[in-house]
This record gives C-alpha cells, structure tokens and sequence, in this order.
C-alpha cells in the first residue's frame, strides 16, 4: 500500500488518535509492517508520533486531548488548562493539564507538554465532554477551581500563584463546595472551602 493511499484510509479514522496495532488491522498488514509505513509518513510530517506505538494526524488533532492518551486510561482536562478553555483566565498555559486515577507525571511530547495529576477514583468526576470530540472530557468551571485549590496544596509551583479568575455568571458555587466536600482529607477539604468562600466574595465586589 502507498503512502496517500494509508494516509487517506488513517484520515478516515473516527478518532485522530491511533496505535500501530489499530493502523495495521485497518491497513490489512503486520504490525512491523504498519510500524515502519507510519514513520515514513511521520518523517514527511504526515503524522506525529506521541509516545512509542502511539500516533496522530496533526492537522485534525485537538491538543487538550492529550492527557487521556498520555496517561493511557482515563484522563480529564482540568486546572488552568480547563479555565482557559471556559474564559475564565486569559492566559493559556504552556503545559496541558489533567487529572487521572493513574500515576501522576509530566511528559514532554512534539505538541506539548502534559502534566497528569492524580486523584482518588471518588475524586475523578466533574468533567464534560463539551466538544466535537465525544470522549475528550474537560472539568467544568467548577471543578477545574476546585481542582487548583486541591493541587497547590501539594504541587510545587504550578497552582501557586493562580492568576486572575473571572467568573461566569452562571458559575454554580454550591456545586463547587460540594466537589470540595469529595476531598479525602478533613483539613484540606476545609482549606479549599475557605478559598472558594473568598473567591465567591472577590467576585461579588463591583
């Protein structure tokens, strides 16, 4: 099979996303085989591959889909990263962030860099999938708040000096207490409700 021919057939796929066992079962041929035709067709810039066995068509990826593939199971976009996506802070951060019940890490890749964080499975919630791609989940305004206000309790630097937060109307504060309330421990629990107390205060001074 030539290289138009696979590039066309891998454009077709549902997700932009794919591992080489996918392209060779869809390609109808080994995996060595399909492992080395992808290459040539990264090499010419067709494809890009994210981590070993795991690849992308650049041009119709979205990149907050990272995390998930990164992490390898389920992963959420959250913290700044989910902010900026709903217009609640103007800066875009230079890391994609996410949250997984799976290992926390940070991995450079070609586009960009991923910073999993994780979370007890009763934690993992408060997400959407509020785009055209139908498992790319992202944190709701509350919980990507209630995700910082966890994180930099323990994180070195990166939620430490969150920047200007501006609240949407609808911004729903109860949910956001009650995510706080899904907190394991007491003390912290305690810290984020303060903080979202404040919060609340700042964004009603006129």
């Amino acid at each position: 099979m030539n290289q138009p021919e696979a590039l066309a057939k891998l454009q077709s796929l549902y997700s932009t996303a794919f591992t080489t066992r996918d392209a060779a079962h869809l390609l109808g041929v080994t995996v060595s085989a399909a492992a080395r035709l992808l290459m040539r067709l990264a090499k010419a810039g067709l494809l890009v591959r994210i981590l070993r066995g795991r690849w992308v068509v650049p041009d119709k990826f979205n990149r907050l889909s990272l995390p998930e593939l990164v992490a390898g199971q389920s992963a959420y976009v959250s913290m700044q990263s989910a902010l900026s996506f709903h217009g609640m802070i103007e800066q875009i951060p230079s890391s994609i962030y996410g949250v997984t019940c799976g290992r926390g890490l940070v991995r450079d890749t070609p586009l960009g860099r991923v910073s999993l964080h994780h979370v007890a499975p009763e934690f993992f919630t408060g997400y959407d999938t509020p785009t055209e791609i139908a498992w790319l989940k992202i944190a709701s305004p509350e919980k990507a708040l209630v995700d910082v206000l966890y994180f930099r309790m323990t994180s070195l630097g990166d939620f430490k000096g969150l920047p200007e937060v501006e609240f949407p109307k609808g911004f729903r504060w109860r949910m956001a207490q009650d995510f706080a309330r899904l907190t394991p421990s007491q003390a912290r629990q305690g810290v984020i409700l303060s903080a979202l107390n404040r919060f609340r205060k700042q964004s009603q001074i006129p």
